[in-house]
């Protein structure tokens, strides 16, 4: 729940009773306000990529008074170049800013053995990037696993020494982590142990 994280951030302790009354609220999906401002920030650079881009339009058009025709239609192809050059570079970085973010956020949930070796992680995936559609990285859930079986040490170890499971930002579990958990529950039942609670 993203208000109850907030909220434990904060300092305040939430009840398993409160946690169920924000659950059925709906409130459990409030936006962090390191989201929000994530979003402020983007809109704020693009408006500010405007502008700049307005400013140099205006300095350029001072520059052509007294200038021949041929020379003035130079001049225009050169700034319509170097808009199309900008506007091309900002696309780029506004992708890869998002790209960052969204595997920042993949990654919250996956348990690495270092913050080394997370940083690795990340670098490898913004080294070669995966596709994304919609705001969501395609094929990260088999690069994960990829990665753990070349590289298991990067990752922390469960108590029997096998790699940690990983859960999808949301909560929801991968579907070897539904069947661990469906196993490790007809064990507990077999042996008369209380079932373990929902986190």
């Amino acid at each position: 729940m993203k208000l109850v994280e907030e909220l434990e951030k904060l300092g305040f302790e939430v009840s398993d009773e409160q946690k169920a009354a924000i659950e059925k609220k709906g409130w459990s999906d409030v936006i962090s306000v390191s989201e929000s401002d994530k979003k402020i920030q983007k809109v704020q650079s693009q408006l500010d990529n405007a502008t700049e881009k307005l400013s140099q339009t205006e300095e350029a058009l001072k520059a052509f008074d007294g200038v021949d025709a041929e020379g003035m239609k130079q001049k225009i192809a050169e700034l319509e170049q170097a808009n199309k050059d900008k506007d091309a570079q900002y696309q780029k970085d506004l992708q890869a800013r998002d790209y960052h973010d969204a595997i920042e956020k993949l990654t919250a949930d996956v348990k690495f053995s270092s913050n080394a070796a997370k940083k690795q992680f990340i670098a490898d995936l913004e080294k070669e990037p995966l596709q994304m559609r919609d705001g969501k990285v395609l094929g990260f859930e088999d690069y994960l696993k990829g990665v753990q079986e070349s590289d298991p040490d990067s990752f922390a170890k469960d108590p029997n020494g096998n790699a940690a499971k990983f859960t999808t930002p949301n909560g929801q579990q991968t579907d070897d982590n539904k069947a661990d958990k469906v196993e490790e529950s007809a064990l507990r039942a077999a042996m008369g142990l209380p079932q373990k609670k929902e986190d």
